[in-house]
């Protein structure tokens, strides 16, 4: 097993397990991580946050841990630090585990003054409970429970609120969840590519900001009872022995004969790769991408630069088109908050004379969705100059924003002109996994979701194209911000612009090898039919896909219009394969996202098995 920091260029420690009797938990960073009661996940995290007036999540350190065993069990005292922009804030946790039960409870005291949208303690529910019957318990008074279910389709809106407690069953366990110190409820985090169900606590139906003084205390606490089911009917015996490290798989590592796939033809082609402008200070000398290719870039008419991050936009296509997304609002107003002369719309437009174009969408600064009122503009516009190229509407934004608000943005029952837009040729979303926690796991968790992700993004645009991005390892902007930065008042991009400014926009793994192989995991999981495109990462610059990741990068994009193969089968844990054929030759992508080395077999009814042996945090190309 390995567990190489480098991997990944993040200087994340390795995790650390914590065992007692039925129950074993990972400690990642600040994570109560896969939390298990004899080998089943029950939960996938048990954490504590602080979220700021701009919902940016404080960073967290984890100042010490103290493990002693008790006579029913085990106690842990954790010390965390949320520490960052302005805010200071200090948690004690205790965590108690005994048999059948979890406690955890927490006082956090405010060392600073600042303003905060949400605090305490959050609980994530693993995807795999979809569809699992749920029980809940209110805490407003209401006389009656509550019976539902974990959401099967991602959820645009909460599944659960006025929440006190939960009950579910699986078919391993029974398992009841109280809370107490505030009022939950819980979202489908699924809508950003989190992988699980998250119960937290400050609805979103009360105020906020609220300003904490220094000094205010927070307390909060939560009660897990679970009850393992033996198939039996037998009561289950407590484990024995050290849990198995993080990361190490029961299975044997190195067995081609347990993770064998087959290649068979989807009826589809691999989507267009295309990459996003370079939103970096100026470097003549930053590596740019060994090939060229497609460039998405945004351009905010509200800022005086928008014509110089065009003209960079095209210097990094080298050739190839534009998708180019405007953000122009009903009433434009300049870096000065003055109201803007002409039609910002039409000026774009008109500034892409000459400019080789793919596709062009516009979208709301303060919504950013496709307004009705833009859309038509754009549409207007586009006709009066002859401008025949796709015109893309949706969300620059997550999924969650598609999701929630597709039937009001596409208003299909109404005459286009009159409000909607459907007659928008394509729907679009962005991606990022880090909206809510930056580690790790969280980051290889998501490339699952992503899957379920692009194929309800496939139902909501029914029969319209898809175009999947930005995809980016941390988010370009902040969607949610109650106080969002002013357009930028200086008419060049040499200092860089958008992201470049947005606070941890730049994530170091961005220069690993793990990354290389997050990216053809990712593809792999987005390339579902109806997705026409997928755009990652930047041209080049800190954001940029470079170094090991430009190889893979270009692998992809080599087969990019290819007839798309399977792989039809099971993977191995942490592995990730896309295939494609053209005229005769069959090329196959593999990464290994894991911290095990694996093998697989992949084969097809024309083309001999192959035994691909991949080291963690790897990727390959191969000829089959």
């Amino acid at each position: 097993m390995t567990d190489d920091a480098d991997d990944w260029n993040d200087g994340e420690p390795a995790p650390r397990v914590i065992h007692s009797g039925h129950w074993s938990i990972t400690l990642r960073g600040d994570s109560l991580s896969d939390v298990r009661h004899d080998g089943e996940l029950v939960l996938r995290a048990i954490r504590v946050v602080v979220r700021d007036h701009d919902w940016r999540t404080i960073p967290a350190t984890v100042e010490s841990v103290d493990e002693r065993p008790t006579s029913a069990g085990l106690e842990v005292r954790l010390s965390v630090r949320n520490h960052g922009l302005g805010v200071d804030f200090a948690w004690a946790c205790l965590l108690t585990l005994a048999d059948g039960e979890l406690r955890f409870d927490v006082e956090g005291r405010a060392l600073s003054g600042f303003r905060r949208n949400r605090i305490g303690i959050v609980v994530l529910h693993p995807t795999e409970v979809a569809g699992s019957p749920l029980e809940m318990r209110h805490g407003s008074g209401a006389a009656d429970d509550t019976s539902t279910a974990f959401p099967v389709e991602i959820a645009p809106h909460q599944p659960a609120i006025d929440v006190a407690g939960l009950a579910w069953r699986t078919a391993a366990g029974e398992h009841d969840l109280a809370f107490r110190g505030d009022v939950f409820e819980m979202e489908d985090q699924r809508n950003w590519t989190d992988a699980s169900f998250k119960t937290y606590s400050t609805p979103l139906s009360e105020p906020f900001p609220v300003q904490l003084r220094p000094g205010d205390v927070v307390r909060q606490g939560i009660v897990l009872r679970t009850r393992a089911l033996a198939p039996s009917g037998e009561s289950v015996a407590p484990s024995a022995g050290l849990a198995a490290p993080s990361g190490s798989s029961a299975e044997p590592p190195g067995d081609p004969a347990r993770w064998r796939v087959r290649l068979v033809n989807q009826g589809r082609v691999v989507p267009q790769i295309v990459v996003g402008a370079s939103t970096a200070p100026r470097d003549d000398a930053a590596p740019r991408l060994g090939r060229a290719l497609p460039v998405l870039v945004e351009l905010d008419t509200r800022a005086a630069n928008w014509r110089a991050a065009l003209d960079r936009a095209v210097e990094d296509a080298r050739g190839e088109p534009l998708d180019v997304r405007i953000i122009a609002s009903d009433v434009q107003r300049g870096p000065s908050g003055d109201s803007a002369p002409g039609d910002p719309i039409a000026g774009v437009l008109d500034a892409l004379r000459g400019v080789p174009l793919l596709r062009i969408g516009v979208f709301d600064p303060a919504t950013h969705c496709s307004e009705p009122g833009q859309w038509k503009r754009l549409r207007v516009e586009t006709a009066a100059r002859g401008i025949r190229v796709p015109l893309v509407g949706g969300t620059r934004a997550h999924f969650t924003e598609l999701n929630r608000q597709h039937e009001r943005l596409l208003d299909t029952g109404r005459d286009t002109d009159g409000g909607g837009i459907a007659g928008t040729d394509a729907l679009t979303f962005s991606i990022t996994p880090q909206m809510h926690d930056s580690g790790r796991d969280q980051v290889i968790a998501s490339l699952a979701v992503q899957r379920l992700v692009a194929e309800q993004a496939v139902r909501i645009a029914a029969g319209r194209a898809v175009h999947i991005g930005p995809v980016t390892l941390r988010a370009r902007f902040n969607a949610v911000a109650t106080e969002p930065p002013p357009p930028a008042a200086e008419p060049t991009v040499d200092a860089g612009y958008g992201p470049e400014f947005v606070w941890r926009a730049t994530d170091p793994r961005q220069r690993s090898r793990g990354f290389a192989a997050w990216l053809i995991a990712s593809v792999a999981a987005l390339a579902v039919p109806g997705v026409e495109s997928i755009t990652v990462g930047e041209a080049w610059g800190p954001r940029g896909v470079e170094s090991a990741a430009d190889e893979a990068l270009t692998w992809i994009a080599d087969i990019a219009g290819w007839v798309l193969l399977g792989p039809v089968g099971e993977l191995a844990p942490g592995v990730a394969a896309i295939a494609a054929r053209r005229n005769g030759m069959t090329v196959v992508l593999a990464a290994n996202v894991g911290a095990e080395h694996r093998t697989i077999t992949i084969g097809a009814a024309d083309v001999p098995d192959r035994v691909i042996t991949l080291p963690p945090a790897s990727a390959l190309r191969i000829e089959v």
